[in-house]
């Protein structure tokens, strides 16, 4: 079969979508079928992209929006195909033909915009959504109920990370779906049990995120923080990433001061290094998917605090082998974060099963789940 991969992620790096794109092509590869698949400029020369190109995908890079002057709009398309200066996704789609269509998507329901809206009207049941988050806002109305509706209805299959992202799409469009599947993400084979480190008398927690403080809360830390070591209680937390809030996070780091136990430590290349030297991970995001840097840590035998979003407890369990701050607030960050500071003793026992869970739970060949949809 001839099988398309689109994203419609275009302003983030590679991370857990990008890691799930990585897992359904090998595994369409694997299973003989041609594969294009679409790249975002951001990730095109990725080490990612190059080395599925070299097991045989077709790599195409996904074209830029178009700009939305509705009055010259069919102007500027008539002049475009006259002079080939540009390619839509739809003529890119159809020129080759596919006999299916995988949509990875950054939300549950990116693709009921256009262009790749317009391109999925062609393909009735013949195409297939992978949803990796939800800002859990309730029931969509009007237009965007609409769309919504139409695209789970008319989807071969539609593939969640988590039974909590599948019910919060069915809250949305207030009804079952019924073609429904689950998908997981592999943290990769160096994310392995990793020794606990050597004792210090500060607590040192991670955050591996995207720096961006208003889906991932990284603000919500540095005023917990702040008060963490107002009081005493002897922590730091290093900040592994990059993103678009960095100068933002560095200048509130600057101001809390050297104090709150705060520093940015920039990108990683092997954030299973990280767990070497850290004991638990940070993640109180304001909206959230499943959280690949999640299932990273609890894979090295560390436990995790985070808020509930994204089938978080479907890993987790709290004060077993993790600790589930209830809302993405600063009073109830830093309640939970004394509660897990005060039980600092028992954080290698609560690693292991984490370990354990993920051991027992993680499918050792995830991505050949998607194959359901071509039957």
């Amino acid at each position: 079969m001839r099988i398309s991969v689109v994203p419609t992620i275009r302003d983030f790096p590679w991370g857990a979508p990008g890691r799930c794109v990585g897992q359904l092509v090998t595994e369409l590869l694997a299973a003989e079928h041609e594969v294009q698949l679409f790249v975002a400029p951001i990730d095109y020369e990725s080490q990612q992209i190059r080395e599925l190109a070299g097991h045989g995908a077709r790599i195409q890079r996904l074209p830029d929006p178009e700009r939305q002057y509705v009055k010259l709009r069919r102007l500027r398309r008539h002049l475009d195909r006259v002079t080939g200066r540009a390619q839509r996704l739809l003529s890119m789609v159809c020129k080759f033909g596919p006999d299916h269509i995988f949509v990875n998507q950054g939300g549950t329901w990116c693709a009921g915009d256009e262009p790749f809206r317009e391109v999925l009207s062609k393909y009735p049941k013949r195409y297939s959504l992978l949803c990796h988050s939800s800002g859990n806002e309730g029931a969509l109305d009007g237009e965007r109920w609409r769309r919504a509706d139409d695209l789970a209805g008319n989807a071969a299959k539609v593939f969640f990370n988590s039974r909590w992202l599948k019910a919060c799409a069915e809250k949305e469009i207030r009804r079952g779906i019924p073609n429904a599947g689950y998908f997981q993400i592999s943290p990769g084979p160096q994310f392995q049990l990793t020794p606990w480190p050597a004792p210090t008398e500060e607590a040192r927690l991670a955050m591996v995120t995207r720096l961006d403080c208003n889906v991932k809360g990284i603000d919500l830390v540095v005023e917990a923080m702040t008060q963490v070591n107002r009081e005493r209680l002897r922590a730091r937390v290093d900040i592994y990433g990059d993103g678009s809030d960095k100068e933002r996070l560095q200048q509130l780091v600057y101001e809390a001061g050297e104090r709150a136990g705060i520093r940015l430590m920039g990108e990683v290349r092997d954030v299973s290094e990280v767990w070497r030297d850290h004991e638990l991970l940070l993640m109180p995001s304001r909206t959230e998917g499943l959280g690949l840097a999640m299932l990273e840590a609890m894979s090295c035998g560390r436990p995790v605090l985070r808020t509930p979003y994204g089938g978080a407890e479907e890993w987790m369990e709290d004060g077993r082998n993790g600790y589930v701050c209830p809302a993405p607030e600063v009073s109830l960050l830093l309640e939970t974060l004394k509660r897990a500071l005060a039980e600092r003793e028992h954080w290698p026992e609560m690693g292991r099963r984490a370990h354990e869970k993920v051991k027992a739970n993680l499918d050792p060949d995830p991505g050949r789940v998607f194959l359901e949809a071509l039957r």
